[in-house]
């Protein structure tokens, strides 16, 4: 069975209605049962893909979300980009039953996300970067792992930033967790975090020269954030150059006039 069959053989346990199915495509309506109790009908249409991949997107003609917000994890071409959450690097394919029964339950999550945001005007939760970015924001957890859990989880609540500044003609980046100022380096390739700096990692302030690996880990993290917002600030460019317009439903998105990436 390829995978969109397989999903259509799960998805009587949804309540999901089977409208079309032909050549690895299929049209479905999918009933959303909100946790407050709300509900409604997303008519959504799947299209096989290679090695048990399957694109999801809304019907045209009776779309509920955005045709494209890449704030909302929606693709130009209207598709969902449901690998939004932590630790979901790569889509993972359907290849049994009980992958496609996951898949089922992580189709209803995003959109149950897609009501909230909706509503709030911002995305609930972690979310992935886009584009080339995300590869950043990967290397970026795997660091900020081994300073501890607290700092990892302040990396994923945006608490941890890095900027660029200029000092006495030098050009710093400088990483703040919250208002802190923790560290700055050089941006000069040889450039080394100060040995007697005290290490920002959870098991105390020791000086970071003599805590493990982490002299050289804060370093590599605060080039994998900068990377991180490099590679999303090049992402809008890249959509603005494209007259690509904000759909109006997310505040401070970046496509918004007026409105630079990283904004709050």
């Amino acid at each position: 069975m390829g995978a969109v069959d397989l999903l259509l053989a799960a998805a009587p346990a949804f309540g999901i209605e089977v409208t079309l199915s032909a050549g690895g495509v299929a049209h479905v309506t999918l009933p959303l049962a909100r946790p407050s109790g709300k509900s409604g009908t997303y008519e959504l249409e799947l299209h096989e893909r290679h090695h048990g991949h399957v694109l999801v997107r809304e019907q045209p003609q009776s779309r509920r979300l955005p045709a494209h917000c890449p704030e909302r994890h929606i693709n130009g071409d209207g598709s969902f980009c449901l690998y939004w959450q932590e630790g979901e690097d790569e889509a993972r394919p359907v290849t049994d039953a009980d992958s496609a029964t996951d898949w089922w339950v992580l189709l209803n999550r995003y959109l149950n996300r897609q009501e909230t945001a909706a509503q709030l005007g911002h995305w609930v939760g972690e979310a992935r970067a886009h584009g080339d970015a995300a590869q950043h924001q990967r290397a970026a957890e795997r660091i900020a792992a081994r300073f501890g859990g607290k700092f990892a989880e302040d990396l994923r609540g945006g608490k941890l930033r890095v900027q660029r500044r200029e000092r006495h003609s030098r050009a710093l980046l400088e990483l703040s967790r919250g208002d802190v100022l923790i560290a700055r380096i050089s941006t000069m390739p040889t450039a080394q975090i100060a040995h007697d700096l005290a290490c920002p990692c959870d098991a105390g302030a020791s000086p970071i020269g003599s805590c493990s690996s982490h002299r050289n880990d804060l370093k590599e993290l605060i080039l994998a954030v900068r990377n991180w917002n490099e590679g999303e600030r090049r992402f809008y460019e890249r959509l603005r150059a494209a007259r690509v317009r904000c759909c109006g439903t997310m505040r401070g998105c970046p496509l918004q006039s007026g409105v630079a990436w990283g904004s709050p």
